[in-house]
């Protein structure tokens, strides 16, 4: 059982806690880890740098990585579930498609202005593919290997959008050797307007042929009860609306925002001789989500207030996803060539009530509007590598990436009701196709100076065509990224056992925008200026982001202890904001903002305090702020969605029950106070905590579990969506979830 997750701030706690555990194990034994007699903590594995297999406490770069068993244990499925928890970070959710992922506070909008961190599932780049080109795929996590949480920038090794850091799922091969797999049912139930909640999946590992060809098949489905209730039926301003223009209302349903996912994933891998592994894996998953999941603030804490379209259908999300990826890897001795394509066709979709937004229009009377938007990517990515590592003091990673997206934007405006009061001029019927073109070169190098001194380097060249609002094909973008590092290896001493010490610069960064003209209803006289911001409306130049980041990794009383340190300052010039313009331009157009800065602290520790009581302990410290004065700020404005303070604790306990392994855990995390906007205007966010508990009995084929979610009920604002002010929706904690879950187990265990 091992885990290493980062942790900032209260270290009178860390050294007292530290001091004590480390003083009693130490003196335990003095054996080696083959003679030892106690548990150390286990080894993690990462493949962060590309370069094949790696211990995470060798890896110079601030990493997290959480195994798939893990991730069981804490009965967590999805980004939701995590992220929030990990130090640096934070997560906010809007409904399927539309979620943001903030490492170390580099964001100026989480729900738009393009993709900042980057997402992957196993060697494909997933983001971008939600609603507004910002969300990313949330991939439900059912037999996955782990996932790992790189912060900083990744500009060298994963290019655009990894300004802030990266996220990867990476899913479970299939096994050559064993027959094997299992079946899960399980139910809870969600507090307040929520309901039950219900799944079901299954895995099966085949080995056609033992040990060279194998097929894993994955099959799953979630349904999640909402937990908002619609009162249109009891809101003056909706009634008002139904006698004004005969609108319809949506139904009084308790359970706004259900959830069905639906998704399977097949694996084939080959291996073809010892050195050529051939993998195939097709990766489809459906949601659709019965409802908008926010809250309006002048209705009750999990209440909303929205119409129906005429025809009875109410607000909804859906978000689909079919990925192919093809993985062929050739290991000689001294070298390796990994080749990762892959074909994507995704669509994320919202169909919503957004009758506020032309309230100052209609001087506080709000019609019937309905906008329906969807994002429909079609996607190739192939990426090419050669590893070369002979054993010796020097490594060399060399490699080559492209991209093709086809993206088709779908935007209708309607008006479901009668009369229209402007006459249908805002009806809407809109199809924008645009076409990019990405290419990048990039080279990665290790040399050992002595035994205990490497210097690392890294340098991407990358190309983008096309791509941005209005473009075309021959609008190009180029640059490069660097980085640079001293990893410092010294022998054992009082700085642990096998320390590492580095120091890293590098760089990220994202596309810019090529514009041709602004909607005519948005610059009426045609000079440029959009009318109802005073703004020019102009190219959007990339924006880059430097960071500088020390870091150290060591163990403890002969690997009980896990410490891992970070400290980082990131320089983020030429942010890009997304600015909406009110009617009658009732657009949302991109504008730079100026620059900003992130600085913080993040500190980790795992210990085992008793072969059998295991804790992770994590937090952080972050300052994420404009550096001067900005197109919506002054200088110290704080960025959206960045918590100053984060912190989590988990303490795991295993035991047995009449022979039986058991285990509980209980993990609590402290989220510190955010704001969704530049100017730090109310509502304030976040400053909340959350304590999870959860415990199992492994019976052999059998296994049972419990668990209960958000054990406080804290109903804390997690995000605000500004519409006009007192109008916004904002978006809260699921209620207290209790449940259980049943699990069969076949084949070789």
């Amino acid at each position: 059982m091992r885990k290493v997750i980062n942790f900032g701030t209260c270290r009178l706690l860390i050294m007292v806690v530290f001091s004590c555990f480390t003083t009693t194990v130490a003196g335990q034994s003095t054996e080696s880890d083959e003679e030892a007699s106690y548990k150390i903590l286990e080894e993690v594995i990462v493949t962060a740098q590309k370069r094949g297999e790696e211990s995470l406490l060798d890896t110079a770069m601030s990493v997290t990585a959480i195994s798939g068993d893990e991730m069981a244990r804490r009965h967590a499925q999805e980004m939701n579930d995590y992220l929030r928890n990990q130090p640096g970070t934070n997560f906010i959710e809007r409904g399927s498609g539309r979620n943001a992922v903030i490492i170390r506070g580099i964001t100026s909008d989480p729900g738009r202005g393009g993709v900042i961190t980057g997402v992957y599932i196993d060697e494909t780049p997933v983001h971008g593919l939600g609603w507004g080109e910002t969300g990313s795929p949330d991939l439900k996590l059912v037999d996955i290997e782990r996932v790992e949480v790189l912060r900083g920038p990744q500009g060298t090794l994963y290019g655009a959008g990894s300004m802030s850091g990266t996220v990867r799922t990476l899913t479970r091969a299939p096994e050559l050797d064993r027959f094997s797999g299992y079946v899960k049912v399980g139910g809870s139930s969600t507090s307040g307007s929520g309901d039950l909640n219900y799944e079901v999946q299954g895995v099966a590992n085949i080995p056609v042929v033992e040990d060279q060809f194998a097929l894993r098949a994955v099959a799953y489905r979630f349904d999640d009860s909402g937990y908002i209730r619609n009162v249109a039926g009891q809101d003056p301003a909706k009634l008002a609306a139904v006698d004004l223009f005969n609108a319809r209302l949506g139904g009084a349903v308790d359970d706004r925002g259900a959830t069905v996912t639906e998704g399977f994933r097949l694996g084939a891998l080959w291996r073809v001789n010892d050195r050529l592994d051939v993998r195939l894996t097709a990766i489809s998953q459906d949601t659709d989500q019965d409802g908008v999941p926010t809250i309006d603030v002048l209705q009750g804490p999990f209440e909303q207030s929205r119409f129906a379209r005429l025809d009875g259908t109410e607000e909804s999300l859906k978000t689909d996803l079919e990925l192919y990826s093809l993985t062929v890897n050739y290991d000689a001795e001294k070298w390796s060539l990994t080749s990762a394509s892959a074909w994507i066709d995704s669509t994320a979709s919202i169909d919503w009530d957004v009758g506020l937004f032309f309230l100052d229009a209609l001087e506080g009377v709000e019609p019937p509007y309905w906008l329906y938007q969807a994002d429909l990517n079609d996607v190739f990515t192939q990426e090419l590598r050669w590893n070369w590592d002979p054993g010796g003091r020097w490594r060399l990673l060399l490699g080559a990436f492209y991209e093709e997206r086809d993206l088709s934007f779908v935007q209708t405006l309607n008006f479901e009701g009668s009369p229209d009061p402007f006459g249908g001029f805002f009806d809407n019927d809109e199809i924008v196709d645009s076409e990019a073109v990405r290419k990048s070169l990039f080279a990665d190098t290790s040399v050992g100076l002595t035994d205990q001194l490497e210097i690392t380097a890294g340098i991407r060249s990358y190309r983008v065509e096309g791509g941005g609002f209005g473009s075309l094909p021959e609008d190009r973008q180029s640059g490069e990224t660097l980085k640079a590092g001293l990893d410092w290896r010294p022998e054992r001493s009082f700085l642990g056992e096998g320390p590492l010490i580095y120091a890293t610069w590098a760089e990220g960064f994202r596309p810019g925008i090529v514009v041709r003209e602004p909607p005519e209803r948005c610059d009426p006289d045609g000079d440029g200026i959009i009318d109802e911001v005073g703004l020019p409306w102009e190219n959007v130049d990339n924006d880059d982001v430097s960071s500088v980041e020390i870091g150290y990794k060591a163990t403890f009383a002969q690997r009980r202890v896990a410490v891992e340190a970070a400290a980082f300052k990131i320089d983020w010039t030429g942010l890009r904001i997304d600015v909406t313009v009110p009617a009658p331009c009732a657009s949302t157009l991109p504008f730079s903002a100026g620059i900003a800065e992130s600085k913080g602290f993040e500190f980790a520790l795992s210990a085992l305090l008793t072969d059998d009581l295991q804790l992770d302990l994590s937090a952080s410290w972050l300052s994420a702020e404009l550096a001067e004065d900005g197109l919506l700020g002054p200088a110290g404005s704080r960025l959206p969605g960045s918590a100053r303070y984060n912190a989590s604790l988990g303490l795991e306990y295993g035991f047995e029950i009449s022979g039986n392994d058991a285990w509980i855990r209980g993990n609590a995390a402290w989220v510190g106070d955010y704001y969704n906007n530049l100017e730090e205007t109310p509502p304030r966010l976040g400053d909340y905590a959350t304590l999870n508990l959860g415990g199992g009995v492994d019976f052999g084929r059998w296994l049972f579990e419990v668990f209960i979610n958000n054990v406080t009920d804290s109903d804390a604002l997690t995000w605000a969506n500004q519409i006009w002010v007192p109008y916004d929706r904002e978006t809260r904690l699921r209620p207290r979830t209790i449940g259980a879950r049943l699990g069969y187990s076949f084949g070789q265990n």
